[in-house]
């Protein structure tokens, strides 16, 4: 879809994930550096109108939709898991919904 904000996805690459905190989200990390986008974080969101562009987080994906479970559970064991900057790799990956 061109790239264009709140419609497409994320361009596929390689991007530099590192510390992000606002108001609003805390503790989160923001992607560096994506071509045409600011301020692309990743962070808890059960549903699509809970992300504008971002990474929304979850455990699994709910059952008859297309939204995840357990976001918060699984944005903690994120931070558990992963360094406090890293690099993320976006490809093209659509899912068969069951």
């Amino acid at each position: 879809m061109g790239n264009r904000p709140f419609e497409s996805c994320i361009p596929e690459g390689v991007y530099s994930c590192n510390p992000y905190n606002s108001p609003r989200f805390s503790n989160v990390w923001e992607l560096q550096e994506v071509p045409g986008r600011s301020k692309i974080l990743i962070h808890t969101a059960n549903y699509s109108a809970d992300v504008q562009g971002c990474i929304g987080i979850g455990s699994n994906l709910a059952p008859g939709g297309w939204w995840v479970t357990q976001s918060r559970k699984a944005m903690q064991q994120l931070r558990e898991l992963l360094p406090p900057e890293f690099d993320l790799t976006i490809t093209h990956y659509v899912p068969e919904y069951p």
